[in-house]
């Protein structure tokens, strides 16, 4: 059967139901035009029915007689649903397969509820769909390989749920994605090499998931890229140098992972990066002198590790730095006294593994959250 013949069978059922409880056997029954505003109201219907609608935090006009456009976090143009965003709003039950038949959706967004089951393969029947946000919910089973069918998608967050399986294949038709949001599910395998095909992505999360393997090079042809967000997961072998060419990058976060190697000196090419977090991960050699050229850089994390040598003096021209994270290493020597500069810190962590030396700057002393009794080591007498 053909999808336009489901639909009409459909379409047939519910109207026969509704006849056979509220009319005459020979009543005639109306049956909406498949993309119509009439069949429009029918999908939204169901999704009230499957989600507990009389239950909703806010259901202001729905089921009513007005226009559909009325209805709470319903947008209609010339009739037809465009809009439907339905966030922290109580819905408890599965996602209908019928919102496959809003066929001139652009955004939907059903975020933090309680959704359930799994995620209909009928969305991806949305051909004109921009945005589809289902995060925050407790949806499980795996990503349909029918969402690849929504090639003018710009916004994909499927965060915080339950999702298993791998990154589907397929989705590397979805050459308009902006925003990529897969983290804190239960996704398994390899970070598939053709992400780095989505030259559009300004966003790319798949934080806390079971993702193994290497980070593949191929991700620093993402020009685009600003917040790349990989940590917690699996992942083994070095950083790639070529995550150094990602030159719109802003915040990059590959904590607590099973990475290998040395700090790639090319990170430090990154003038617009204000977070770096490699902590928790088995990182080896020393940190190179080339962080030093990060100056917007607010955020340092590098504890965890097993980087060995001094800390370089080029860190004391990272003035913006709030947050100052080495503990935890095999660093030693004399705690050089350029650190005296970051007058902005407010966290400092210099302690624990680390064999440091000397004296320590005083005005590291300002950091409202740090751990220099650990090192038992004299404030310096000069002002830094």
């Amino acid at each position: 059967m053909t999808n336009c013949a489901a639909a009409l069978a459909l379409l047939l059922a519910m109207a026969l139901m509704a006849a056979t409880c509220d009319a005459p056997v020979d009543t005639p029954v109306a049956i909406p035009t498949p993309g119509s505003a009439a069949a429009d109201r029918v999908a939204l219907v169901a999704l009230y029915h499957a989600t507990d609608g009389p239950n909703w935090t806010d259901n202001r006009n729905w089921l009513t007689d007005v226009h559909i456009g009325a209805w709470f976090g319903v947008t209609t143009v010339r009739g037809r649903v465009t809009e439907l965003r339905l966030d922290e709003n109580q819905l408890t039950g599965t996602i209908p397969s019928t919102l496959g038949r809003l066929t001139n959706l652009r955004k939907l967004s059903l975020t933090w509820n309680q959704l359930t089951g799994a995620i209909p393969p009928d969305l991806g029947h949305l051909a004109q769909l921009q945005e589809l946000v289902l995060g925050h919910n407790q949806l499980t089973g795996t990503i349909p390989s029918t969402l690849s069918g929504l090639t003018n998608l710009k916004t994909l967050w499927l965060s915080w749920n339950q999702l298993t399986g791998a990154i589907q294949p397929d989705l590397a038709h979805l050459t308009q994605l902006q925003d990529l949001g897969l983290s804190n599910n239960q996704l398994s395998g390899a970070i598939p090499s053709w992400l780095g095909s989505l030259g559009n992505l300004h966003s790319l999360s798949l934080e806390e998931n079971q993702l193994s393997g290497a980070i593949p090079r191929i991700l620093g042809d993402l020009h685009r890229l600003r917040h790349l967000n990989l940590a917690a997961n699996h992942l083994q072998g070095p950083i790639p140098r070529e995550l150094g060419l990602l030159a719109s990058l802003e915040v990059l976060d590959l904590a607590d992972n099973q990475l290998r190697g040395d700090l790639p000196p090319e990170l430090g090419g990154l003038s617009r990066l204000t977070s770096l977090t490699l902590a928790r991960n088995r990182l080896q050699g020393e940190i190179p002198p080339e962080l030093g050229r990060l100056t917007n850089l607010r955020r340092l994390s590098l504890d965890g590790n097993q980087l060995r040598g001094t800390i370089p003096p080029q860190l004391g021209s990272l003035t913006h730095l709030r947050e100052l994270s080495l503990r935890d290493n095999r660093l030693d020597g004399k705690v050089p006294s350029d650190l005296g500069h970051l007058a902005n810190l407010q966290h400092v962590n210099l302690g624990s593994t680390n064999r440091l030396t000397g004296c320590l700057p005083a005005r590291l002393r300002n950091a409202r959250f740090n751990d220099l009794e650990e090192l038992e080591l004299p404030f310096c007498w000069y002002t830094s």
